[in-house]
């Protein structure tokens, strides 16, 4: 549960991210844009998140009162993980071009190519 939440609100992230940079936000502020932008509904979404898995700190077995408690813990761990580290990975591996089009991500050669690198490994073929 508590990685769909945290791929989840890292998803939103990236989606937005990219849809700045669709409408001609500048790529290098489009990260934080996003992040500010996501951080009222993420807060909020973590914390009703984190507030249901606290009331099973009523709960009368142990375990499942520290689930609950280390429970609430990683949603928001994985909410602060979002906001705090993806926007600066963003800015690192995302690259634009000019005209803020994502760049493609450039082809490798299948290894049976000529023109792989690990062609030359190959065994040399019987005929």
């Amino acid at each position: 549960m508590l990685l769909t939440v945290g791929v989840a609100a890292s998803v939103h992230l990236v989606e937005r991210h990219l849809d700045l940079i669709g409408s001609g936000t500048d790529p290098k502020r489009a990260p934080g844009t996003a992040a500010r932008m996501l951080a009222r509904p993420m807060v909020l979404t973590t914390a009703t998140t984190a507030a249901g898995f606290l009331a099973l700190s009523t709960n009368s077995i142990p375990a499942v009162r520290r689930f609950g408690w280390f429970a609430a813990f990683g949603v928001a761990v994985a909410m602060a993980w979002a906001l705090l580290v993806v926007p600066s990975l963003l800015r690192l591996f995302v690259r634009v071009d000019r005209h803020g089009r994502r760049r493609a991500p450039r082809r490798v050669a299948p290894a049976s190519s000529p023109a792989s690198p690990f062609a030359a490994w190959r065994e040399p073929s019987r005929s």
